[in-house]
């Protein structure tokens, strides 16, 4: 699996807002409630992305969030074609996927449950810390053992890169047990760079 890890230094904490002055736009949930989300207000000017595919993927995350969501922050999946699929909601309609497409999809008929009984970030820590492993993970591949939509999950709501169903497969031992062996440090070197400690710590 190929990643560079002195690349997760192009991404710099700033308080200035979106390249060119744009704000992000807002849903119509979100125009609702605006008190509620300042998570999602901030999280672009919380992050300097340099990368502009990774910023229109923390766009539609900050575009499409609703924090009145059961949704909002969880770690959910969803079952297709033999396998468990792996993203983080953001609202009623709309989940990342962290798998192979790594965007925001709109859940249509697809029947989308919650992973229950994991210890996990709050919803608001979740979807900053997303923003940002997208950022430090942005060189790095997709592979169905390696550093699939279960790790890369799962490392972001709970810190802790494990695929339960490489795991249980024949092949775990030639893969760290399911377990991904650097993405937990890597992931808190690179929060912790920024100075971004509560990020790194759950709140009970």
């Amino acid at each position: 699996m190929a990643h560079n890890i002195s690349s997760f230094y192009d991404c710099v904490r700033t308080i200035e807002i979106l390249p060119g002055g744009a704000a992000p736009t807002k849903s119509k949930a979100q125009e609702k409630a605006p008190e509620s989300t300042e998570v999602l207000s901030n999280l672009l000017c919380e992050v300097d992305i340099y990368d502009s595919k990774i910023r229109k993927k923390i766009e539609n995350v900050s575009r499409l969030g609703d924090s009145h969501s059961n949704f909002y922050g969880k770690l959910v999946n969803w079952h297709s074609k033999g396998f468990w699929h792996y993203g983080i909601g953001l609202s009623d309609e709309h989940i990342f996927d962290l798998g192979e497409n790594l965007d925001v999809f709109h859940k249509e008929d697809r029947e989308i449950k919650f992973v229950m009984k994991v210890k996990h970030f709050s919803s608001e820590k979740t979807i900053r810390r997303l923003a940002h492993a997208l950022c430090c993970f942005k060189d790095w591949h997709y592979g169905l053992l390696g550093w699939n939509c279960e790790h890369y999950s799962r490392l972001v709501v709970t810190n802790v890169a494990i695929s339960y169903q490489v795991k249980k497969s024949p092949l775990a031992f030639l893969n760290h047990g399911g377990y991904h062996p650097t993405a937990v440090q890597d992931l808190t070197n690179y929060l912790h760079s920024l100075r971004l400690f509560e990020l790194t710590q759950f709140d009970n």
